[in-house]
């Protein structure tokens, strides 16, 4: 059973370092790594990575921390993961940066997925297959 306690804790610490971020009182490197710690934190108390960033999971991208406005749209990298790697859950196995959450917005997307498959498949491949699978996935 998963102790949710943790990662709601976490995310107190996530709400904090964003709002630091957003008054340029923290760089985006640092609040990155600091959510990268906050998200191995929880694994103390078999906790829940996702809770620990919740905060920001889905309204800012998870490598640039940019904040999504209405119309544009984050890309779960998690979704793409059978058609990137074939492998289920561990597309970001292979990417060596720190990042917040795990949705991306376009530009951050498609750099990660060139990283991850050493340029093998394109970001916008990605994308297509997320938009054109998104109810199964």
């Amino acid at each position: 059973m998963s102790c949710h306690d943790i990662g709601r804790g976490m995310n107190s610490v996530t709400e904090v370092v964003i709002e630091m971020f957003d008054k340029r009182e923290l760089t985006r490197t640092a609040a990155l790594k600091l959510f990268t710690a906050l998200k191995n934190g929880v694994n103390w108390c078999d906790g829940n990575e996702s809770e620990a960033v919740e905060s920001i999971i889905d309204c800012r991208c998870g490598k640039c921390l940019k904040k999504i406005k209405k119309n544009e749209k984050l890309y779960d990298i998690f979704k793409c993961s059978m058609f990137v790697t074939g492998k289920p859950w561990n597309i970001m196995d292979n990417y060596e940066g720190d990042y917040g959450g795990w949705y991306f917005c376009k530009d951050c997307f498609d750099e990660i997925i060139k990283e991850i498959t050493d340029g093998k498949i394109a970001g916008e491949e990605a994308r297509r297959y997320i938009e054109e699978n998104e109810d199964d996935l």
